[in-house]
């Protein structure tokens, strides 16, 4: 694909000066794009949908650092601003934002749509996932504790529900050799309940 020179810088211009922020997912649980004029686009059923980008999302992009998504879109899209970390980075990817340099630059499609797109990673952890490992970490730690807890609980409650069921298998009913009445009760006479 050849383009014409000011027709490329034109395009590194307007992606160099869009908003970065909005084309950060890096497990925030946001989404946004960016369209060949540089325009976000929002996050919607015609645009950067999270499941989608979930599923194409390549296991070598490092989940705790940036990550800016680029949705391929129609076939003038500039394929060449991708072509390595470096022409990512020139097109003003990361570093415009202080994110970092470019480390990486991958094209993935969803398989069920096949939709393309474009993750750049940036050198920098994403502040949102910071200290998320030993989060998770202390979480497991107390894990064992919490199974305990409730193997003990479960325990007490299926002791609860045997006495129960004892208890009510050795209930004697006084009223049992009543005749039923009107509405389900039994029909007291002398010759039925205990005196």
């Amino acid at each position: 694909m050849k383009f014409a020179l000011p027709t490329l810088l034109t395009l590194v211009v307007a992606l160099s000066a869009c908003d970065p922020a909005a084309l950060q997912l890096a497990g925030s649980g946001t989404s946004g794009g960016l369209s060949l004029t540089g325009n976000q686009t929002a996050a919607g059923p015609d645009s950067l949908e999270r499941s989608a980008v979930e599923r194409a999302r390549p296991a070598e992009i490092d989940p705790s650092k940036y990550t800016l998504i680029i949705p391929v879109d129609g076939p003038d899209f500039p394929h060449v601003l991708f072509k390595s970390p470096v022409h990512a980075q020139e097109a003003g990817y990361c570093l415009s934002s202080d994110f970092g340099p470019v480390t990486q630059v991958i094209q993935a499609a969803d398989p069920r749509t096949r939709q393309s797109f474009y993750f750049i990673e940036c050198a920098k952890t994403d502040p949102s996932l910071a200290g998320l490992a030993e989060r998770i970490a202390a979480l497991e730690a107390e894990q064992s504790g919490w199974d305990a807890r409730t193997a003990d609980m479960r325990a007490e409650a299926q002791a609860a529900a045997a006495a129960a069921a004892a208890a009510l298998d050795s209930y004697d009913d006084p009223y049992a050799d009543c005749p039923v009445g009107e509405g389900g009760y039994p029909i007291v006479r002398d010759d039925c309940a205990s005196q």
